[in-house]
């Protein structure tokens, strides 16, 4: 009599591993707690605030961020590598700095300084995990996209720190217009990697 011998199935796809049940997870507890945190800016949406047009486009690029990786991760193969197991904290890293992006975006009513360059630390794993993707998948990756808004990021960032010490105090008029040039780097990144589908040609179609 021949004996069966049971194995546990490894998930095809990355969607179904435990790394993407662990990357849900953390997004989930970032979602959840950051609004019942900053829900008073939020509902109901206090539209004359600069901290709402602040933490706005930070909820964006966060919503969008967790529906493009499962959608990537839904069409990419399960290898148990350490380079995935990577890409996958350099991920709860990006998570963790969008949550204190948050809290910065929540005090900009205060100074917007920190959330200026909040931005800029959040374009620095963005283009790691980029170049982590190139190796995965051996396709394009949206490099140049991430390059010029980090650039943006970064100038804007300097700028507004140039005028923090050189002419303070600061108007509010400034403050609003630093304030709009993060909102059109961010959702502008997420809108232009959208047109473009250079790292997911199967949504072409």
């Amino acid at each position: 009599m021949s004996t069966k011998v049971e194995t546990s199935a490894m998930p095809q796809t990355l969607l179904y591993s435990p790394l993407m049940t662990f990357y849900t997870l953390i997004a989930a507890i970032v979602i959840g707690s950051s609004l019942l945190e900053f829900n008073e800016l939020l509902f109901p949406p206090k539209i004359t605030s600069i901290s709402f047009w602040a933490l706005l486009p930070v909820y964006v690029i966060a919503l969008d961020g967790w529906f493009g990786v499962v959608s990537w991760s839904r069409n990419t193969p399960y290898i148990d590598r350490p380079l995935l197991r990577t890409m996958m904290v350099i991920l709860v890293i990006q998570w963790i700095i969008i949550l204190a992006l948050m809290y910065f975006a929540s005090r900009a009513h205060i100074s917007p300084l920190s959330y200026l360059w909040g931005l800029v630390v959040l374009f620095t794993p963005s283009q790691l995990l980029r170049v982590i993707r190139i190796r995965i998948t051996k396709r394009p990756q949206p490099l140049i996209i991430i390059t010029t808004c980090g650039m943006l990021a970064l100038a804007a960032a300097v700028a507004y720190t140039i005028w923090v010490f050189v002419y303070p105090p600061v108007p509010t008029a400034i403050n609003w217009l630093f304030v709009v040039i993060a909102f059109l780097i961010l959702v502008g990144w997420r809108v232009w990697m959208k047109v473009t589908h250079l790292w997911r040609p199967e949504e072409k179609k």
